[in-house]
């Protein structure tokens, strides 16, 4: 459960809808209960999920059966969701209709997005959790924005301006995997940033074809993957009893344990 808050009076539906995730809420619930009983005075008496209220124990109350804090009331993770689902749902529409629909956190497994996105025709693949390779590429984006943000950071804010030149140069920036922009893949022809250009350099003759990179593209991934898998090999099937350990994806340590008690033979594990 998060703490979020709300600053803003609420209308009658509003409110009425959050009595309901309230009492569907079960985390919610539980700090309710707690709260009319008395908060312990150890943390360590907490149980994990409610020892991040510890540090605002002394401003949560209930007022007409809802949590509030201080002066403001206390949203469930559930209605966060959906307020947080309802933001992407509009934000990946308007994308879809300004850069047309893509072949390819709990708002990205809710049903709502599900549903959108079926509508729309698209495919909604998820890497495997706490294997970080499987999403590189998403992974390095994630740097090279921050990268950007930290750079367009002037102590209090962003700069907008510096930060929207460097978007459209990023956008503009031949990938060294392939030697084409993300503008180029999108528009099919690169296009004019904030560096001054020749206009040779819009030029059909120029510009790598399609055919061209796709098979540039296909060759490096299949070397990537000789790389990585040079060092592997096949592991023997395992049996019921077997014993086993789990990765930790809080801590990366294999420090779970247990005991193979069923197989299910129709995941196919070549």
């Amino acid at each position: 459960m998060q703490i979020r808050v709300s600053t803003q009076e609420h209308e009658s539906l509003r409110l009425q809808e959050l009595r309901e995730h309230a009492n569907e809420d079960q985390a919610y619930q539980d700090l309710k209960n707690l709260i009319t009983r008395g908060l312990p005075n150890q943390k360590a008496f907490l149980h994990e999920t409610m020892k991040q209220f510890w540090s605002v124990k002394d401003k949560l109350s209930i007022d007409d059966d809802l949590i509030v804090y201080g002066c403001r009331l206390l949203i469930p993770a559930t209605m966060g969701k959906d307020t947080t689902t309802t933001r992407l749902v509009s934000a990946l529409r308007d994308q879809f209709c300004r850069m047309a629909v893509p072949d390819g956190g709990p708002q990205f497994t809710s049903h709502r997005l599900a549903e959108f996105l079926h509508t729309w025709g698209v495919s909604h693949i998820t890497p495997s959790p706490c294997y970080p390779q499987s999403n590189g590429k998403a992974e390095a984006t994630v740097k090279s924005m921050k990268k950007m943000i930290s750079a367009s950071w002037t102590g209090k804010s962003v700069d907008w301006n510096k930060l929207s030149r460097a978007l459209i140069q990023y956008r503009n920036t031949p990938c060294r995997k392939d030697g084409q922009s993300p503008a180029h893949k999108l528009f099919g022809h690169p296009v004019q940033d904030s560096i001054p250009a020749h206009c040779r350099s819009f030029g059909l003759e120029w510009q790598k074809s399609a055919n061209e990179v796709e098979k540039a593209a296909h060759s490096t991934e299949e070397k990537a993957q000789a790389a990585y898998n040079q060092h592997a090999h096949d592991l023997t099937d395992l049996k019921v009893g077997n014993p086993v350990a789990v990765q930790n994806y809080l801590s990366n340590l294999w420090d779970i344990y247990g005991t193979i008690n069923r197989l299910d033979h129709t995941t196919d594990t070549s």
